[in-house]
């Protein structure tokens, strides 16, 4: 949010950047596994790119699931396939979601919301703190 005059600086200083920052801005491209990946190789992938979490796509790049570094690195979780480790009870926004909407849906789950677009296909995702991370103005990117 870098306003292009004083004017308008002025009148939305006091604007939750929640109110306007949209789920487009915010949410993050990720690694996309399939449900047969290994958790072991998914664990590495996200481990090298700095991600704690992943959503798993059907072959037609629709959302299957949601799966996060630490329910990867469980016990046991190195020889799990993606679909015994992933979670299906997530949710999903369209780009034009506010944050504000978002951060109600993080708020009632601990898994990442993933970004579709109008066809259903995985955008990117928000996590927890990709959500904190905007609203704090430490970055937010575009899919």
């Amino acid at each position: 949010m870098n306003p292009a005059d004083d004017y308008v600086r002025r009148s939305t200083e006091d604007t939750p950047r929640s109110k306007v920052l949209r789920a487009c801005t915010v949410a993050v491209p990720a690694h996309i596994p399939r449900p047969g990946d290994s958790a072991s190789s998914v664990r590495t992938a996200l481990r090298a790119t700095g991600t704690d979490h992943t959503v798993v796509c059907h072959p037609d790049g629709s959302p299957a699931g949601v799966a996060t570094l630490s329910e990867l690195s469980r016990p046991g979780g190195a020889a799990a396939s993606m679909e015994q480790a992933m979670r299906v009870d997530f949710r999903t926004v369209r780009p034009d979601t506010l944050l504000d909407e978002v951060l109600g849906m993080l708020a009632s789950s601990p898994a990442p919301v993933a970004l579709v677009d109008h066809r259903g296909s995985l955008q990117g995702s928000i996590s927890r703190g990709d959500a904190l991370r905007a609203l704090v103005g430490t970055g937010t990117s575009t899919p």
